[in-house]
């Protein structure tokens, strides 16, 4: 009974490494180049989560790692800003600053200070930094959607 308990374990510890190596390594077929991730893999002690990127609400540059916020905390994930703005669909997220990728659909307002520097405003009153030259971009992105989300009430 041990043994045969001891296998299955093995066999299951097994199964999930495979999985999990099969879901991280899987290369988008040229023919679905615009396909982005649905799902960002994290991977913490004993467990591997999988976190739909609808539920992000910004990202963080952290030393060699980035900062995944959602409303309910933030997850560490060792990958390069560059690759993950690659990965996300950039009518969902856009850089913002060279260290903040945001989700477009959770912007309240952009401020202006008495320096005249921007600062994006989450729908949770979360203020985040933005470099000039990417205000234009966000300004353009959010009227586009706004004027698609008016004639859908028509």
């Amino acid at each position: 009974g041990q043994a045969k308990d001891f296998l299955k374990q093995r066999d299951l510890s097994s199964l999930s490494q495979r999985l999990i190596s099969l879901l991280e390594n899987s290369k988008t077929p040229p023919m679905a180049q615009s396909v982005f991730l649905e799902r960002i893999v994290i991977k913490s002690t004993g467990k591997v989560m999988f976190l739909p990127v609808n539920e992000i609400e910004w990202i963080e540059a952290d030393d060699y790692y980035v900062k995944i916020h959602t409303a309910e905390r933030s997850h560490l994930l060792r990958e390069s800003m560059n690759e993950l703005e690659k990965s996300l669909d950039p009518n969902q997220f856009q850089r913002i600053h060279r260290s903040i990728i945001v989700n477009l659909s959770l912007i309240k307002e952009i401020q202006t200070d008495f320096q005249n520097k921007s600062v994006v405003v989450l729908h949770n009153g979360k203020k985040l930094k933005m470099s000039r030259p990417r205000q234009e971009l966000i300004e353009r992105m959010s009227v586009r959607k706004t004027v698609k989300s008016d004639k859908t009430f028509e």
